[in-house]
Parts: structure tokens; sequence; C-alpha cells
């Protein structure tokens, strides 16, 4: 198999034992002229493999960076904060508002009940000035009746 060079000075190994049919790039090597390399073989020797470095350190000092469980939290407690202070804000608000309606419901309650005392007033009024009317009708009726009276009982007495 024949695989093309891909710069000056790099070549692309066979495989690395760790990771079989993956072609892994070489550095280049400055001590050797920008000719065909040493090595007469199609593969060049493989480079060492790195051991697996976990994200977390057990080391005993403290690196000055976060591990990815650090930074959940943090995130974690950043949005709680933010969901307490708007919810607190909210509730504030809302609290305003109910306030603000208890004292509209207490006012129209108040209203309410002297706009009832008004009418029922005004209702006792009517009342009242139907009676009286009802009265004035009857003395009318009985000075009607009295002035007839005298008028047939003394024909030259004249109501003007």
């Amino acid at each position: 198999m024949y695989l093309p060079q891909l710069g000056t000075g790099w070549q692309i190994p066979g495989s690395v034992p760790m990771l079989p049919n993956l072609p892994m790039p070489q550095l280049p090597n400055f001590a050797a002229p920008f000719t065909q390399t040493a090595n007469p073989s199609m593969y060049p020797m493989p480079m060492p493999v790195c051991p697996d470095v976990s994200t977390s350190s057990n080391m005993p000092y403290n690196t000055g960076t976060l591990n990815e469980e650090q930074l959940k939290l943090s995130v974690l407690t950043a949005v709680a904060d933010q969901v307490r202070r708007v919810q607190k804000e909210l509730i504030y608000q809302h609290q305003d508002d109910l306030q603000a309606m208890r004292q509209t419901q207490t006012g129209l309650f108040s209203g309410g009940q002297k706009i009832q005392e008004m009418i029922n007033k005004m209702q006792q009024e009517k009342d009242h000035v139907c009676t009286e009317m009802e009265s004035v009708k009857r003395k009318i009726k009985d000075l009607e009746a009295t002035s007839e009276k005298l008028r047939k009982s003394d024909s030259s007495f004249v109501i003007d």
C-alpha cells in the first residue's frame, strides 16, 4: 500500500498498537535533510503511547482549574440563585398586587355599603313623600267636598 507524503518531513506510520487502523502523524525530523527518511521500511517506528489522563486530579494541591463536577456544581448553584432571585421578585410583586387588590376590594365593599344605605334612605323618603301625597289628596277631596256643601247651603257665597 502506497501512502503519499503529507508534507515535507511528515509521515504517516502504519498503526499504533493501541489504535489499529488509525494513521498517526509524526513530527518532522529536523536533524535529517528534506529527503527520504533513513528508515527504509514503508512504516516508521510507532510513537510511544501516553497513559490515559483523567480529568480529575488525585494530587494533594490545587491546580487552579475546575474539574467537570465542580463546574457543574458552580453552574447549578448560579442557576439556582438566579431562579430564587427571580422567584422572590415575583413573590414580592404578586404580594403587592394582592395588597392593592385587597385595598380595592375593601374600598368597593365600603362604597357598596354606602350606596345601599343611600338607596334605603331614598326609598324611605319616597315612601314618606307618597304617604304625604296621599294625605294631601285626601285633604283636597275633603276641601272640595266642604266647598261643595258650602255652595249648596249658601248660594250667595262666592269662592274665588
